[in-house]
């Protein structure tokens, strides 16, 4: 979970970093601390207990890790085309790469720890933190693009640490590692 907490810290310095190239500071919504609950249960929970609870897991079973997120891979796509119809097809590509790339990540912190939501909820709140705040219309494809790089990019730093790791701070995940189950 330091993991996950860490990873989501550095995808929220998407929005500074879209302040700096833009010069517009995101504004929090009025409200934001319930829509925060709320993009955490719904896009964070609910989303990752479909995607990685359940589609993943059950893909899992007899499959090699890899094998089983590539199978994931089209179905997060395809829960993404909605954002290519409706913020074009720049935002909407990135959305669904996004969900594409992110699913090696997010399956990865999953697995690793121990087959529970919490870490990889925590990682695509942070990823959705796009919904807390208000920008001029002028501002947001780069919000969203620079959004998008860092939600690309900073995900795929969980695969630098070794299961092994890992599994080391979870009695469970050490007997998975011991039992010879990495893949």
């Amino acid at each position: 979970m330091v993991l996950a907490v860490g990873l989501s810290a550095l995808v929220l310095l998407a929005h500074p970093l879209s302040a700096a190239i833009t010069g517009v500071v995101p504004a929090l919504r009025p409200g934001w601390p319930w829509l925060l609950v709320g993009v955490f249960a719904l896009h964070g929970v609910a989303e990752e207990i479909v995607w990685r609870g359940y589609a993943f897991r059950r893909l899992r079973a007899g499959r090699s890790f890899g094998r089983a997120v590539v199978l994931t891979m089209p179905l997060l796509v395809a829960a993404h085309v909605p954002v290519l119809a409706s913020n074009g097809p720049a935002v909407g590509g990135a959305a669904m790469l996004v969900a594409a790339v992110t699913s090696v990540p997010l399956a990865y912190l999953y697995e690793t720890g121990r087959s529970t939501v919490w870490a990889p909820a925590l990682v695509h709140a942070a990823i959705d933190s796009f919904k807390l705040v208000d920008l001029p219309p002028a501002a947001q494809p780069t919000f969203s693009l620079t959004l998008a790089a860092v939600a690309l990019l900073v995900p795929l730093l969980a695969l630098a640490v070794p299961r092994r790791v890992l599994a080391d701070r979870h009695p469970a995940g050490a007997r998975r590692a011991a039992a010879g189950r990495h893949d």
